[in-house]
């Protein structure tokens, strides 16, 4: 199962349903068991692995069997939860350099200032990283990296010797 960015958590089986060739089903924090899609051979039967929420909100998965040629699917479940995460800008040159928006993503943030490799501070959350960022360099985009794989207050890349 996924929780998903709605909170409930999706799931499926491999059997049962209307067709008997498996379900998508939700169950909400309180704990009903919701059925969403029953597989009908046509597209998809038997799911396989556990269901992924992609950054555009739908979900997506495999089935065994079921389709054209009866040898699995591969299958894109929408229930309009919307995307998770943007970029800023949505758009432009190759190599652009774009600030990731999303929600509840944790982990330390560096900030850095136009002409500099080296961060000027780091800080926990996107939301205070960007804020800093607006302090130092008032008249361009804000310049926030995430910090990878790294614990609170250790040293990385990003922060000052």
């Amino acid at each position: 199962m996924v929780r998903a960015t709605d909170g409930n958590f999706y799931g499926t089986t491999s059997l049962g349903g209307a067709n008997g060739v498996g379900t998508v089903f939700e169950i909400n924090p309180a704990g009903t068991l919701t059925t969403i899609h029953s597989f009908d051979r046509t597209d998809g039967a038997n799911p396989f692995g556990s269901l992924c929420q992609a950054t555009d909100g739908n979900f997506y998965g495999t089935t065994l069997g079921g389709g054209a040629r009866n040898d699995g699917t591969v299958f894109r479940l929408s229930l309009a939860l919307g995307p998770f995460l943007k970029t800023v800008p949505v758009a432009g040159k190759v190599a652009t350099a774009v600030m990731i928006l999303g929600t509840n993503l944790k982990g330390d943030y560096a900030v850095r200032r136009g002409n500099s490799d080296r961060a000027s501070a780091v800080l926990p959350t996107q939301a205070e990283a960007i804020e800093r960022a607006r302090e130092l360099n008032p008249n361009m985009a804000p310049l926030v990296e995430r910090v990878r794989n790294t614990d609170e207050g250790s040293r990385d890349k990003w922060r000052k010797p």
